[in-house]
């Protein structure tokens, strides 16, 4: 029977040298160090890596804030569990990642996304025109074209659309959006100046142009809670970079040596879906029915930034 001893009490109140010594932890301290580090610099060519990802982990793991309700689901899975065993994997140690990683990725598919202004919709705007080679300054009178064409659609009511494709109509909504953007930008904010991205320090208040930015001055933020694939998405990427460096000599075909496999029994227990395939495979030996979650899956990101609320 595998039994998972429960962190020490002595982990309350640790520094980040002493985290380096507690066993348990090392898979943590590992991901965290590339995951979410709290960088500084001991010298200018020397940087060293403060552990703040795992001292939230623990100060949530003894307030109760971490879920461990699969831990019986986890012990009893014996296809797992002898996965774990021909790649050598601390079963323990392993079992703490699997905590702080679900716990991670819940922060990072549950808090608020940016919500961008008028403001920074319209340089969105511009910034692609502009990467399609338009310019903002004629040459000795010259119309400049795009090197790649292109095209806007608006939609005027609820069904006609209105198309604009020819490169002198689009380099005259370009133009006009630059110059607008230069008139109206706030401190700080970013404009084409001369065909260059430049940052301007004047600050102009202008009432009459207030509503081309969000009631905070820049972005504000909506809550949201993302669709469970997403942190499928995550969970899968930052576990396979967890297990690249293990490998196994097993031979035995009745234990899985497939690390997709191991990655989506995970998953599966710790309630991300419900799925039973997530949990088998076709047959023993043989590829398991998982095509979506390598095909799909690992590579799906969410379209806005998120904000954790959280980790760093």
């Amino acid at each position: 029977m595998i039994t998972i001893p429960e962190l020490p009490d002595t982990l309350r109140n640790i520094t980040n040298d002493d985290l380096r010594n507690e066993p348990l932890l090392k898979y943590v301290i590992s991901v965290v160090e590339k995951l979410c580090p709290y960088v500084g610099w001991i010298s200018f060519d020397k940087p060293f890596y403060d552990q703040g990802g795992t001292i939230i982990f623990l100060r949530r793991y003894f307030d109760g804030s971490i879920d461990t309700s699969f831990k019986d689901a986890y012990i009893n899975n014996k296809e797992l569990q002898d996965t774990l065993g021909v790649f050598d994997i601390d079963v323990s140690a392993f079992w703490y990642l699997i905590l702080f990683l679900k716990d991670y990725v819940d922060d990072e598919s549950s808090g608020h996304i940016f919500k961008d202004s008028p403001y920074s919709k319209l340089m969105n705007l511009a910034r692609k025109m502009y990467e399609m080679g338009f310019q903002t300054s004629p040459f000795d009178g010259e119309y400049w074209g795009a090197k790649n064409k292109g095209k806007l659609q608006f939609r005027l009511g609820s069904k006609h659309w209105e198309t604009i494709d020819d490169d002198k109509s689009l380099y005259a909504i370009f133009s006009a959006i630059c110059n607008f953007l230069r008139n109206n930008k706030r401190r700080y904010e970013k404009a084409l100046i001369d065909g260059e991205w430049e940052e301007t320090n004047a600050f102009e208040y202008n009432p009459t142009t207030d509503y081309l930015y969000n009631s905070n001055g820049g972005n504000e933020t909506e809550k949201i809670t993302i669709p469970d694939t997403y942190k499928i998405s995550y969970f899968t990427t930052y576990m396979r970079e967890f297990l690249k460096p293990f490998t196994t000599t097993n031979k035995d075909w009745h234990i899985s040596n497939d690390k997709w496999l191991l990655i989506s029994r995970v998953i599966y227990i710790i309630g991300y879906s419900s799925d039973v395939r997530y949990n088998t495979r076709k047959k023993a030996g043989k590829t398991i029915d998982l095509d979506f979650l390598k095909g799909n899956y690992q590579k799906e990101r969410y379209k806005d930034r998120i904000i954790r609320q959280i980790y760093c």
